[in-house]
């Protein structure tokens, strides 16, 4: 989780990972834990930090729960130093973030941090305490579609009194296309989140995250340092490139169980970039991240 060790330090994100005594049985004696203190600013914070398109408004916020209260994990659009200072008690029911934290999703209405009337997208982090919460300003979003409805009215009122019914019917279908795509978007931004908390696991393995084609879509700095490729490279590659030895046959029956049955666990020999060659143990599983399967 992320934590400040005194009030005047750099906020640091934490990672445990046990190291067990015997690797045929990960359940013996735990030896120790490796520690990895990461600075969110370098990378998370922009991620979450980035919006899909122009606005003036619009911001994402990363919050949890401490005890009674919701409290805000980055920092904010509209206020500067609030990453693990600024919290709201989580009775305020019509804050977005508050409602994020007792594990509600979706999209709703409500007054954020600065008490403004927002349009929010409400999404838990699997796997975290986190929450995230995508908000854009209501006066924003309504401000154009607003404007546009008394253009017409007026327009439609000129030419045909008794269309009125005709009217309302397309204003509110053009509504909820507008809401469809800002939504879609939302989902995108949320999708990219929970991917990123996917390669954040076992952070001292190569992961590699593969479409169902199984060509590279990310890895992990594990994978950029055993293979050494650079990432634009890794991404351009199928998996059965970094085989060494493997016919396209064989590598076929490989993907085979992992298709049928969701998981596979092999054994095979994989090179590096210069042609040098090494044993490997996959464990490969199929997942399903936003509707679509991995």
């Amino acid at each position: 989780d992320f934590y400040r060790s005194t009030g005047n330090e750099p906020i640091r994100l934490g990672i445990l990972i046990p190291i067990p005594g015997c690797r045929a049985s990960p359940s013996s004696v735990i030896l120790g834990y490796l520690y990895l203190a990461i600075d969110p600013r370098t990378y998370l914070y922009p991620l979450i930090q980035s919006w899909p398109m122009p606005s003036r408004t619009a911001e994402t916020l990363l919050v949890r729960r401490q005890g009674d209260a919701v409290l805000f994990l980055n920092e904010l659009l509209h206020k500067k130093n609030t990453a693990l200072v600024l919290s709201f008690p989580l009775s305020m029911n019509t804050l977005p973030a508050a409602l994020a934290a007792q594990g509600q999703e979706g999209v709703m209405e409500g007054n954020d941090y600065r008490g403004r009337p927002v349009l929010s997208f409400l999404k838990k982090i699997p796997d975290s305490p986190w929450s995230i919460v995508a908000k854009v300003d209501q006066q924003e979003i309504y401000a154009p579609i607003r404007s546009s409805a008394i253009v017409i009215s007026l327009v439609i009122m000129l030419m045909i009194i008794s269309s009125g019914a005709l009217v309302r019917s397309w204003y509110r279908g053009r509504q909820a296309a507008l809401y469809r795509d800002r939504l879609k978007l939302e989902e995108e931004h949320a999708i990219l989140s929970e991917r990123l908390s996917l390669l954040s696991r076992h952070a001292n393995d190569i992961i590699l995250l593969l479409d169902d084609a199984w060509h590279i879509l990310e890895a992990n700095d594990k994978a950029l340092q055993a293979y050494g490729y650079s990432h634009d490279e890794l991404h351009r590659m199928h998996l059965y490139d970094l085989h060494a030895s493997m016919t396209r046959d064989e590598f076929e029956s490989m993907a085979a169980p992992v298709s049928r049955e969701g998981s596979s666990l092999v054994e095979n020999v994989h090179k590096r970039k210069d042609e040098s060659v090494f044993p490997v143990e996959s464990s490969i599983r199929m997942v399903e991240i936003g509707g679509k399967k991995y």
